[in-house]
Formats: C-alpha cells, structure tokens, sequence
C-alpha cells in the first residue's frame, strides 16, 4: 500500500512538473522590428525609367534620383570664368542601396543632345535652357556592345571623379527659315545640372539620373 501510494505521488509530481514547464516554454510573442533607416535621407522627386528617353530637366529643380543611384556635382575652383574657358568639375556617384551597384566605365560628357554618357544643361540668366547645334536636332542613339571594364560602388559608398567641361563660345539664340542665330554669351550669372544615363542591362545599373544645379559666373 506505502508502494502505491509512493508511486501516485511521484506520477502527481512529474505531471506538475510538466504543467509547469510547458508554461514557461511558450513560445514569446513577435516583436515589432522597425527597419533600419537608409544612410542617406533623400526626396525622390520622381521614378525613373530604364530607358533612353531623355529627362525634361527643365521641369526638374533639384537632383532627380530612382532610389538607387544619386549624383552630385560640385566646381572645383569657385571662380569666375570666360566663354570657352574650361571648367573643371567634380561628380559624385552615391550608392544608396545596401549592395554593391555596378556601373559601366563609360562617361563620356556632351552637350545636351551629342553623344556622351553624361550630358551637360546649360541654362541662361533668365533660367531658359541655352541651346546648342547639339540640342537642336535629333539623334538617333546607338548603344554599343557593352564592355566589361566596370566601376563597383560598395554598398552605401560613393565614386567621383573630375572631368573639364568648356563652357560654349556661343549658342544658338534663335532660328528663322531653318537659319539659326548665333549669340555669344554676355557676362552674368548662368546654371548648368547634368544628366547620367544609362541603357544597359545584364547586371549593371541603367536609367537617368539628374544631378543638383550649380551657378557659373561668366566674365568678358
């Protein structure tokens, strides 16, 4: 009798050990994890497409982004300048994602409308756009074969470069009877952004990107 009733408390004891145990074992309920803010807080002032079509920046008043890859231009000399007279800048590539971001080693610089990878707007005093040969007719794109010879941007990273850009002799101040009009620039204050662009595939970043507006003084 001792025996049984030794084992029935031994049972009573495992059994409540359980019981007990289980309730400690639930499982803790989920928490709510914000995810981690982005290294750089950026207005995208609207989504860009993977295509060759041309941005209408005179619209545009600040950079122009499509969530993974921002520019940013600086002058290297804070100077006045003359027509013609090279001005060097300063172009910055900045990686927004949290991965590595491949761009093609190509950047060319044009005028807006010639052929070049980076293309340059120039705007006058008055805020309209200064056109040029290049900008006043059409061109028929031509992508060739990609190259292998690549930039990687790590992860939330920055490439820069500096390239010279002349600033033009003359532009073309208005057309009649398919002639143009020439005008050489007058000393004053002008605006010039830039546009990367990219038509590419097979792993590497494509679409337009515009970058901020900087203000160029022009001397006689």
């Amino acid at each position: 009798m001792k025996y049984i009733t030794f084992k029935f408390m031994v049972l009573w004891v495992g059994v409540f050990s359980l019981l007990s145990c289980s309730q400690l074992l639930q499982p803790l309920p989920a928490k709510s994890i914000a995810p981690n803010p982005s290294h750089v807080s950026v207005m995208t002032i609207e989504t860009l497409v993977a295509s060759p079509t041309r941005l209408n920046i005179d619209e545009v008043q600040e950079q122009v982004t499509d969530g993974k890859l921002l520019i940013s231009v600086e002058i290297i000399e804070s100077k006045c300048y003359r027509a013609g007279e090279p001005i060097t800048f300063k172009i910055l590539f900045h990686n927004l994602t949290n991965q590595r971001l491949r761009l093609l080693n190509e950047f060319d610089v044009a005028p807006r409308g010639g052929y070049g990878d980076i293309l340059a707007y120039i705007f006058l005093p008055n805020k309209q756009p200064m056109y040029n040969d290049y900008a006043l007719v059409k061109v028929d794109y031509v992508w060739p074969t990609p190259t292998k010879n690549y930039i990687e941007i790590p992860a939330a990273q920055n490439y820069a470069f500096t390239f010279d850009f002349p600033f033009p002799k003359e532009y073309v101040k208005s057309i009649s009877n398919h002639n143009a009009e020439y005008a050489t620039p007058t000393p004053g204050r002008y605006y010039i952004r830039f546009v990367y662009i990219s038509a590419r595939s097979n792993d590497v970043w494509k679409g337009e990107v515009g970058s901020n507006q900087l203000e160029i003084c022009i001397i006689d």
